[in-house]
């Protein structure tokens, strides 16, 4: 998609290598001839964006588009890995069509697995997990990502009482159209949404679903186990779509 950045003019090129912003050079000044594309390509250095570290893109009012990516680091004593999310400088497209255009096929490429429709995820969000922020930091942080930066389709169940994870989870409707949960609280509330998922009539294929979860609980062990230590870490989970699986045991006690 032909852009400008920062008043330079160029090329925002997408590929399975990444995301490549390529500045063309004004008439009459020092460059190469891009015969594709019938623009002179300056001498500057490319912006590059490699396809490990995409997270998706976002479409800015009028007609702009931001890259994201999502980086990671060693932190702290233990060497915790964390997650780090960044934006890239405007790029301001010819038209908004143009712009949505591109946005939606990084997302489609990127967040999407290739399917020619948002992934459908349901989150399961605890308010009162940990220190009662649980809500907060899901629509603050985690809940805009998911649906601007990586287009996903998110539909949000808040859990009102003790076991009101488990009762959402056993009545979602279309489970096979679902492709992921994404818990937000801690252990407990995982437990309580897999407690839900295995009573259901389905189960065998409620089991199939990919789930995920978002540290926001007192007590987040799984999360831990798994490396997911913060709420960007667990939006870059679901859109990235890595699944392993994991088994699941059942303890029954005499009455």
């Amino acid at each position: 998609v032909l852009c400008t950045r920062s008043g330079h003019s160029g090329e925002l090129q997408f590929s399975n290598g990444g995301i490549v912003f390529k500045e063309v050079a004004p008439q009459g000044s020092q460059g190469a001839w891009n015969t594709q594309s019938c623009c002179k390509q300056s001498n500057r250095e490319d912006e590059v964006f490699p396809a490990r570290d995409l997270f998706g893109a976002s479409l800015e009012p009028p007609q702009s588009v931001r890259v994201w990516t999502c980086t990671t680091v060693q932190s702290g004593p233990k060497c915790k890995l964390k997650f780090k999310l960044q934006k890239s400088d405007r790029y301001e497209c010819a038209n908004r069509f143009s712009a949505e255009q591109f946005v939606e096929h990084v997302q489609r490429e990127v967040c999407w697995g290739g399917q020619s429709t948002p992934p459908r995820v349901v989150a399961i969000v605890n308010p009162t997990g940990g220190q009662g922020k649980g809500s907060s930091i899901f629509s603050k942080q985690v809940l805009p990502l998911l649906r601007d930066v990586a287009g996903l389709s998110v539909e949000v169940h808040a859990t009102a009482s003790k076991h009101h994870a488990t009762q959402i989870v056993r009545d979602l409707s279309n489970i096979d159209k679902v492709d992921a949960i994404l818990y937000v609280g801690g252990d407990g509330t995982v437990f309580e949404g897999l407690q839900g998922l295995l009573s259901r009539p389905d189960w065998e294929r409620a089991a199939a679903v990919p789930f995920a979860t978002c540290p926001t609980g007192s007590g987040n062990g799984l999360a831990a186990s798994l490396g997911v230590f913060d709420p960007v870490a667990a939006a870059f989970t679901v859109t990235r779509r890595r699944q392993h699986p994991m088994d699941v045991a059942s303890v029954l006690q005499p009455q």
